[in-house]
């Protein structure tokens, strides 16, 4: 019975790979919430409002980092996530984590917070 339903599984064809969250940031305040997934994609929640970013350019300068450039209607984002700046969140190795300067426009000023590196393993 156990190869049967494996056989149906495999007949509906693959499972997609869905994009998965490789790093956040830990909401505090007024600190918008980003979410950055494996497709390079982000999602960056703030005052109740969620702006989706997918076409984003990745660039690496020459501090250990990430800076992430994107424009989504008349929203532009630019995010810097400086692993060479570790912060403090609660559970999550200091490795791991990075101070994270957001800025998004029409939105005021940029900010800054603390994120970290996510596995699949974990839970959020």
């Amino acid at each position: 019975m156990g190869l049967a339903l494996l056989c149906v599984a495999c007949a509906n064809g693959p499972l997609r790979d869905e994009p998965r969250l490789v790093f956040q940031t830990v909401a505090s305040g007024d600190a918008p919430l980003v979410r950055i997934y494996s497709d390079e994609s982000v999602v960056v929640s703030l005052a109740g409002e969620e702006f989706r970013f997918g076409a984003v350019e990745t660039t690496y300068p020459r501090w250990n980092g990430t800076r992430y450039r994107a424009q989504s209607g008349e929203r532009g984002l630019f995010m810097e996530v400086r692993d060479d700046r570790p912060c403090a969140v609660d559970g999550v190795d200091r490795r791991r984590t990075a101070t994270v300067l957001v800025s998004l426009s029409g939105t005021g000023a940029d900010q800054t917070t603390c994120g970290y590196h996510t596995t699949t393993d974990e839970t959020e």
